[in-house]
């Protein structure tokens, strides 16, 4: 007994360790040098570039809240997988230590081939990513995406456009280069190039081509993250099916949207997949006009909001809101291909993916406005713990409609004060990258042409109402 109360256990170590260490953070302390290993292709200002904390660091509390800053600021680079920071006497004695930094790079080629989920869409995807490409890391990635967009209800074809179309193809092939300025990765300059081919011929009749450019830059602001960019892309409107309408047909063709954009956004929630606390939010404008290059004129805006909150004993409630205007300006009249589609199982549940929004015969023809809200409960499942399949209960409801006299106060209105509403029960599975609901779903209210769909619902994607 005596022995074993002699010896202290590791716990009390552990605390001594703590103590000594928050006694001692008022202590004087300086930084004589800092010294790098490990390093292949990253050129020395990268690291340099992120040492100003040391330096300026006086106390040994500041030197180990200068270590971990300079810590995650090389962490979150992306082109090291071990960032190691231990601290050395100095040779010169008294208050100064020597850094002692290591690092592992990570391997400067990457190439993944796999399957991805959308919110709307299933694809195979081939990627290949080039880190620290000229040892400022900087990246290039290219990916090539083949993509087969369904709706997902588990319901027969009703019509003849959904046998001829049970699934519509795209593809999409992109390469983007990236660098951080400073080697500073909370600001980042991006450009990239283009060209897509996605297939709306189940819902609109048409196959869109879409070639183009973008230039951005992100950076962090107090709130979360921020983007401003520019992009340009020559767009055509072809492949009409024979039975496409004549709305339809008034947006075939070719038109160039040049616009600058600028996107604020702010995310706390504790799993962006299936949350359950926390918070999102997100808004992002546009401007497209002819003196930026190109024929499309109007102004863009859109956001989102979620809420989470836990209930206790497994129950948790999510609260979703997203709305969206747009504003042609010069007498700009929108094309189909312009606007937002409303209607599925990641949005407003209980109606065809597109269902929601004004028609013209079987054509859907999108929005320059939009609203849509939803509320989840999700609950335990019995025997099943805190696994990763949960219970649903939903209520959503949304609005889209194009505004032929502009966004006047009556138009809105009625279009917030009549909405396509539904409600249900089913369960939700979350995967490592993606969710998956079935849901019984019921349309509790229609506006005309809205196609609702009553029974069972498959959905797979990342972002849900």
């Amino acid at each position: 007994m005596g022995d074993k109360d002699s010896h202290p256990s590791a716990e009390d170590i552990n605390r001594e360790i703590t103590n000594l260490i928050l006694e001692s953070r008022p202590r004087p302390f300086s930084v004589e040098s800092v010294r790098v290993s490990g390093q292949v292709h990253t050129k020395p200002w990268v690291f340099s570039s992120a040492f100003g904390p040391f330096y300026s660091s006086k106390t040994l509390g500041g030197v180990l809240s200068a270590s971990q800053t300079v810590h995650d600021r090389l962490a979150r680079l992306g082109i090291f997988s071990e960032v190691d920071i231990g601290l050395d006497a100095s040779p010169t004695g008294g208050d100064a230590v020597d850094v002692v930094l290591r690092v592992k790079e990570r391997p400067r080629l990457f190439i993944k081939t796999g399957t991805e989920i959308g919110t709307s869409d299933g694809s195979l995807t081939t990627s290949v990513n080039v880190r620290n490409v000229f040892g400022g890391a900087e990246t290039i990635h290219g990916s090539a995406v083949y993509g087969m967009e369904t709706d997902a209800a588990l319901s027969s074809a009703t019509s003849a456009r959904d046998a001829s179309f049970a699934s519509s193809a795209s593809t999409a092939f992109t390469l983007v280069a990236a660098k951080p300025l400073w080697a500073n990765p909370d600001h980042v300059v991006e450009v990239g190039v283009g060209k897509s081919d996605k297939s709306q011929l189940r819902y609109s009749s048409f196959v869109e081509t879409e070639t183009g450019l973008t230039a951005n830059y992100k950076t962090l602001f107090p709130l979360g993250t921020a983007e401003v960019g520019y992009s340009s892309q020559w767009r055509h409107v072809h492949n009409l099916s024979s039975n496409a309408s004549m709305s339809i047909r008034s947006s075939a063709g070719h038109t160039l949207k040049s616009a600058l954009h600028a996107t604020l956004s702010h995310d706390v929630r504790d799993d962006p997949v299936l949350p359950t606390s926390g918070h999102a939010a997100r808004v992002t404008a546009e401007v497209a006009h002819p003196s930026l290059g190109g024929d499309v004129v109007g102004a863009k805006v859109d956001g989102e909001l979620s809420l989470g909150r836990k209930l206790g004993h497994g129950f948790s409630v999510q609260a979703g809101l997203r709305a969206g205007l747009l504003v042609p300006l010069a007498g700009y009249t929108t094309r189909v291909n312009d606007r937002w589609f409303l209607g599925g199982p990641t949005t407003v549940r209980g109606f065809r993916h597109h269902g929601i929004g004004p028609k013209d015969g079987e054509d859907a023809l999108g929005g320059d406005a939009f609203w849509a809200a939803g509320v989840s409960l999700f609950t335990p499942v019995p025997w099943l713990g805190e696994g990763p399949i949960k219970g649903h209960l939903f209520a959503n409801v949304g609005g889209l409609g194009i505004l032929k006299d502009g966004p006047t106060a009556p138009a809105l209105l009625d279009l917030v004060s009549n909405p396509s509403a539904s409600a249900g029960a089913g369960i939700a599975v979350r995967f490592s990258i993606a969710r998956l609901e079935l849901n019984y779903c019921l349309p509790l209210a229609m506006r005309r042409g809205d196609d609702a769909r009553v029974g069972w619902q498959l959905g797979l994607g990342v972002q849900f109402l």
